[in-house]
């Protein structure tokens, strides 16, 4: 949950934040096309990518975004820097990032370093619709690590 004036909005996404609050680069996590690309004035800048089997991600708190619309992305393509957002303000340079199949938010967490193809069966339970388990917050939790 954020907490933006004094309400609070569910995440669909994790954010990844800068040690030191310096602006790493943020590259693309598969090779797609940009379907959307926007400054938004609560999350910073916006680029969203469309992949294959239906899959989207989602990258906001973009400080100059270098790429365009219907712009074709290879995996690693750098596609800005880390910035700040009103938004989430208190975490300084970092990026929100959120894939979703079938525009169904799924948690990230769960397909880092696993093919694409594991995206194709998402259910709810990987979804932000339900609460973690036990053994799921046992986990490494490797996208709230700083690095």
């Amino acid at each position: 949950m954020n907490s933006y004036h004094d309400q609070y909005y569910q995440s669909t996404g994790i954010a990844l934040v800068s040690i030191n609050d310096v602006a790493l680069p943020v590259v693309a996590a598969l090779s797609g096309t940009v379907t959307s690309v926007k400054d938004d004035p609560l999350l910073g800048g916006v680029v969203e990518l469309t992949h294959a089997e239906s899959v989207q991600t989602y990258y906001a708190g973009l400080h100059d975004i270098a790429v365009e619309k219907d712009q074709t992305i290879k995996q690693f393509n750098q596609l800005d820097e880390m910035g700040e957002s009103p938004f989430r303000q208190s975490l300084k340079s970092h990026v929100h990032f959120e894939v979703r199949v079938n525009n169904i938010p799924v948690n990230p967490n769960l397909y880092f370093d696993e093919p694409v193809i594991k995206l194709q069966d998402v259910t709810a339970d990987e979804s932000f619709d339900t609460l973690p388990t036990e053994e799921t917050n046992d986990q490494e939790v490797k996208g709230d690590r700083e690095e």
